[in-house]
């Protein structure tokens, strides 16, 4: 690597450790029927895209069995399609969405709500610690993908996580990565925060198909996170 490489990558990881700072926890309102919940800093950008929010919503609920199958929508400037970055595509309970608006393209992860599952706990947790340790973990940049936003239909037993899409051009999931030392070091990186999570707080999730390598600037990111209450 040259001189101007190792600098772009110091420059870039920096940059992203830095935004994972400036992205407040999140905290939602959770009624008998729904749970929504945002960051500050996104609740500003979801308020300015509402109308878009809302209809994307719209079309995946009234095609869900659809979208579910493979099937591509489009309606309104919004194109919405199963996808994911990876080999995992999910499977019939948990998938991935690609929403395609005017203004941003974002990824919509869509579950079944647990009572036993807390997402927002377990993200919140998860920075918490990755801000004790500077975005390293065993000299590995670790920052987490920050949700837009969380919804819960908890009459539906449907839930919606939204957060930015991540090009498989720009990431490589940890998982898929080839054998080097590289991935080595970072799968010794996970297995030492997994285990630290498991042990303190419950945390699950932490894990290579859970994990996303960004090359430019060596950085991991890492998605799907929660808490379990045992």
């Amino acid at each position: 690597m040259t001189g101007k490489e190792k600098k772009r990558k110091a420059a870039g990881s920096k940059k992203h450790v830095e935004h994972a700072r400036n992205v407040q926890a999140l905290s939602g309102k959770r009624t008998r029927r729904r749970l929504l919940a945002t960051s500050l800093k996104a609740k500003r950008l979801v308020e300015r895209n509402r109308g878009t929010l809302l209809n994307s919503y719209r079309l995946i609920r009234d095609h869900f069995k659809e979208l579910e199958k493979g099937k591509h929508v489009e309606a309104e400037g919004i194109s919405i399609e199963r996808a994911a970055t990876g080999k995992f595509k999910g499977k019939k309970n948990i998938f991935t969405l690609l929403v395609k608006t005017r203004e941003f393209e974002f990824f919509v992860k869509v579950f079944e709500p647990r009572a036993e599952v807390d997402i927002i706990r377990g993200l919140n947790v998860l920075e918490h610690h990755l801000r004790q340790t500077h975005y390293k973990v065993e000299g590995v940049n670790m920052v987490s993908i920050k949700p837009l936003l969380l919804y819960e239909d908890l009459v539906g037993k449907r839930s919606f996580l939204v957060t930015r899409f991540l090009k498989e051009s720009e990431v490589e999931q940890v998982s898929n990565m080839k054998k080097s030392n590289k991935k080595s070091k970072i799968s010794k990186a996970l297995l030492r925060l997994r285990l630290k999570m498991d042990a303190l707080h419950d945390v699950w999730e932490v894990a290579d198909v859970n994990a996303f390598y960004h090359r430019e600037t060596d950085t991991v990111y890492l998605f799907d996170i929660y808490h379990f209450k045992p």
